[in-house]
């Protein structure tokens, strides 16, 4: 016997079939983006299955019976169809090459919208998906490849797939909404007395907005105290602040709000601490086309006080 070395073996293994039922995955690609899950419908998703050989024998793989689960529940919410059917195969996976370090053999299968069902079931926002496999040793090799009957087999024994999700942030939306705090500590800012606060003539906020999203925004402003109890309104709801911008002609708008006497008093008495911005994002209605959320894309704000009038001494 040669080339024999602990856990290595060589020769022809054959043509040999192994299968695994219910295999299972969990992935958290969606968690990031479930709070779009009711406002947001994706419109580009893609899965590529990465598959790393390192054992020196070709495979033939299929996996059959794709299922998806939104929740931790036995009934599946959605089967994967691709071409017509809940499977996909891989005919030919290369075999490793015995080099220092090895050399994996390595195959891409990719699904998306051109070929199933894939953005129906990314729309569902799932979280557990699992799949029945098949595989083959020394299937026939493709056209053109030549079958290398000398099979290997050592310490790594892996045939490994990974699952790429390729979620572009293409979508559209009518009422997708997020909320963001400002501080505004309003004692701290007027620096004074209640005696102070009375001779206070005029108290002006503004606000100065800049976006790159694609995106229409509406927002919402009211001011809280240390509780997170509402206090008054700054802005009133749905105030149209930002239409649609983009990295190269950012939307921009600036609001000034003057406060009266009484909100003044009132900041005052009830200490007032953060202004709350609830913003209402929207690529239009329901038939407009939708967008391409970019990495870079921000909400930017900045909000600045005025205070005049006079203090006693």
């Amino acid at each position: 016997m040669t080339d024999l070395k602990k856990k290595s073996a060589y020769g022809y293994f054959g043509d040999q079939t192994a299968t695994r039922e219910d295999a299972e995955l969990e992935f958290d690609v969606f968690e990031e983006v479930e709070d779009l899950a009711a406002h947001v419908e994706l419109e580009d998703f893609e899965l590529d299955i990465e598959i790393f050989n390192s054992i020196g024998v070709p495979f033939y793989v299929e996996a059959n019976n794709v299922r998806f689960f939104q929740r931790d529940v036995e009934t599946p919410d959605s089967y994967l169809i691709i071409d017509g059917e809940n499977k996909a195969v891989i005919d030919y996976i290369p075999n490793a090459v015995e080099t220092e370090p090895l050399t994996p053999g390595r195959t891409t299968f990719s699904v998306s919208g051109n070929n199933s069902n894939l953005i129906e079931i990314g729309n569902t926002f799932p979280v557990r998906m699992m799949v029945d496999l098949v595989s083959r040793s020394n299937p026939p090799a493709p056209e053109g490849v030549v079958a290398d009957k000398d099979n290997f087999m050592l310490e790594v024994e892996e045939l490994q797939a990974d699952l790429v999700f390729k979620l572009p942030l293409w979508f559209r939306a009518t009422d997708y909404a997020r909320t963001d705090t400002i501080e505004f500590d309003f004692v701290d800012i007027i620096d004074g007395s209640e005696e102070e606060v009375d001779h206070i003539e005029l108290a002006k906020i503004f606000f100065d907005f800049e976006s790159t999203f694609p995106l229409n925004i509406l927002a919402t402003a009211w001011v809280i105290d240390a509780q997170g109890n509402k206090i008054d309104d700054l802005l009133e709801n749905n105030t149209y602040i930002i239409r649609s911008g983009t990295a190269a002609i950012p939307g921009e708008s600036t609001f000034e709000i003057g406060l009266t006497g009484e909100q003044i008093r009132l900041f005052q008495d009830q200490a007032a601490k953060e202004i709350v911005m609830s913003y209402f994002l929207s690529t239009g209605d329901a038939d407009s086309e939708p967008v391409k959320i970019k990495q870079d894309a921000a909400i930017k704000g900045a909000v600045s006080f005025d205070f005049s009038g006079n203090i006693p001494n």
